[in-house]
């Protein structure tokens, strides 16, 4: 997703330090990209601000269950699944 740039990521995560920099750009932020296609569509327009957040939530949800001691949070999932299914029907016409 070109239109949120690792910096905007670590200001939403608030993180001051560039040691996860690698983590972000290569694995977490392109597995939410792939993951929103999956769930909107290969096309979905990423420069609406419900995109945007839609991707951090995910970048989010992904980066802090990263140890994998703990599965993906439950209220963040309700919401990613309403936006996904609010921004499909916008794609095809259909009333939100």
């Amino acid at each position: 997703m070109s239109a949120v740039t690792l910096d905007e990521v670590k200001s939403y995560l608030r993180i001051a330090y560039n040691d996860d920099d690698t983590l972000l750009e290569k694995i977490i932020m392109p597995a939410a990209d792939e993951y929103l296609k999956a769930a909107i569509h290969e096309n979905y327009d990423s420069d609406l601000s419900r995109a945007k957040l839609l991707y951090m939530l995910v970048v989010s949800d992904l980066y802090d269950k990263r140890d994998l001691n703990e599965g993906p949070s439950t209220k963040v999932r309700n919401i990613v699944d309403s936006f996904a299914l609010q921004m499909r029907m916008q794609m095809r016409g259909e009333t939100v």
